[in-house]
């Protein structure tokens, strides 16, 4: 369309307007060739990382991503955060084997220190002598004017990155609420764009960061883009690769709401066994409150107690889970066999679930009743300390201490006491590393 000299398109009727012709997509679902679409997250989800591979996949026709490129589009990254030597150093990593003479052609453009609302007029020449078709921003907060939070500096944005004329890629943050549902800002840096993406790490370790992408608003009010996940691995010898991975999509995150601890530290727990401080780092959350999440989904999250320190793992990954015991005595009073334990009938032996518990005196021999299962009492522990390999299969009691409370490292381990002799015997040699043990008066 022609263009006036305030640099804005001639009127013309709308029955002479051309429609788009071909895909609108430049690399489906993520990138549009002709409009805005937004990627957001918090800092270190590879929201960056992400947008240089799509911005050198599109200009080279490269599948970077694992994901074949609809169009090629001559693009141009306008830099408000990094500099050109960052960016340069992620290309070699994402092309190892390309020589630098023979790198894709990818404009960069230094734009730090101005807003996009104040330099359109350089930019506009810049995208008209080099032919830039699409433009990745790195990052938005940096190209306002103002407080991305303010609506008039999000307005005046879209209006500066509306006179360039090119589909474009920004990359913006996460409000610091806990809200995923849209990026930080204005309700117009979600509005505005035609598409949005949550990019959430779910893994990461020194050579391997894992991200979800979630489709957060729609393109052309469509339905929603199915979660997407990837694997950015290599960082350690410089030659990194990005795979497309598997990801649940039975637990998208609702609309207008933020993502559950619970969920997230499922996410995490899915790249592998985590201890409390590992997890709580990667959640950026209080580890006391990662303790007590865990503490109550127990059908969730197992402790990995053959691990020092302890792990935390999901229940869902463990094949052979420990049950809760139970012990059987044969006609001899011998232990005899281990099963699980589904619940509790009302009156039964709670061990030191609620209140102490006396030593057992058994009844006269002509009294016990055999093969009768004895119930396994239940050691309440504080989240995170340490706990015995496994429950002893049998009643005990606790002198010198409470038994509603583990005792500190530092201070004397309780006394455990065992009704039954032919039990204490079975115990001591199945459980040797557990405190003195001797039998009741």
């Amino acid at each position: 369309m022609p263009i006036t000299s305030h640099g804005l398109p001639e009127p013309i009727q709308l029955r002479d307007v051309q429609p788009r012709r071909g895909e609108p997509m430049a690399l489906k679902p993520l990138i549009l060739s002709r409009e805005d679409v937004v990627l957001y997250g918090d800092g270190g989800s590879a929201k960056s990382y992400l947008g240089l591979a799509a911005s050198v996949s599109i200009s080279a026709g490269l599948p970077i991503l694992g994901i074949e490129p609809n169009q090629r589009l001559r693009v141009a990254l306008l830099d408000w955060e990094a500099d050109g030597v960052t960016h340069l150093e992620r290309m070699q990593a994402l092309l190892p084997d390309v020589q630098p003479a023979d790198f894709p052609d990818l404009l960069y453009v230094p734009c730090g220190g101005v807003p996009l609302a104040n330099q359109v007029d350089r930019l506009r020449d810049i995208i008209e002598r080099h032919q830039i078709e699409f433009v990745m921003i790195d990052s938005v907060a940096f190209a306002c004017d103002g407080p991305p939070e303010d609506a008039a500096v999000a307005m005046r944005f879209f209006n500066a990155l509306k006179r360039l004329q090119v589909g474009s890629l920004l990359i913006a943050h996460v409000n610091r609420s806990g809200d995923t549902s849209k990026p930080f800002g204005s309700t117009f840096f979600h509005n505005s764009p035609r598409m949005t993406w949550h990019s959430r790490k779910v893994y990461e370790d020194e050579n391997r960061v894992d991200v979800r992408l979630t489709n957060s608003k729609p393109y052309s009010g469509g339905a929603k883009a199915k979660p997407m996940g990837f694997r950015i691995e290599g960082f350690q010898d410089r030659r990194v690769a990005i795979s497309p991975i598997g990801v649940a999509t039975d637990d998208r995150e609702p609309v207008g709401e933020s993502t559950t601890l619970k969920a997230r530290i499922v996410e995490v727990l899915r790249g592998g066994a985590l201890t409390y401080e590992e997890l709580a780092e990667r959640l950026d959350a209080p580890i006391n409150t990662v303790r007590r999440t865990v503490a109550r989904h127990a059908s969730v999250f197992v402790v990995l107690k053959n691990q020092r320190p302890h792990r935390l793992a999901l229940v869902s990954d463990q094949t052979n889970p420990t049950p809760k015991r139970t012990v059987k005595e044969d006609s001899n009073g011998t232990a005899i066999s281990l099963s699980s334990r589904k619940k509790r009938t009302k009156g039964q032996d709670r061990g030191f679930s609620r209140t102490p518990v006396c030593p057992v005196v058994l009844p006269a021999e002509d009294e016990v009743v055999k093969n009768d299962p004895v119930p396994v009492p239940e050691v309440p522990t504080e989240d995170g300390l340490d706990e015995p390999e496994s429950q002893p299969p049998a009643i005990f009691t606790v002198l010198n201490a409470n038994p509603i409370e583990r005792p500190l490292p530092d201070e004397e381990p309780p006394e455990y006491v065992l009704a039954d002799p032919v039990l204490l015997a079975n115990w001591k040699r199945r459980y040797p590393g557990w405190p003195s043990v001797k039998a009741s008066a």
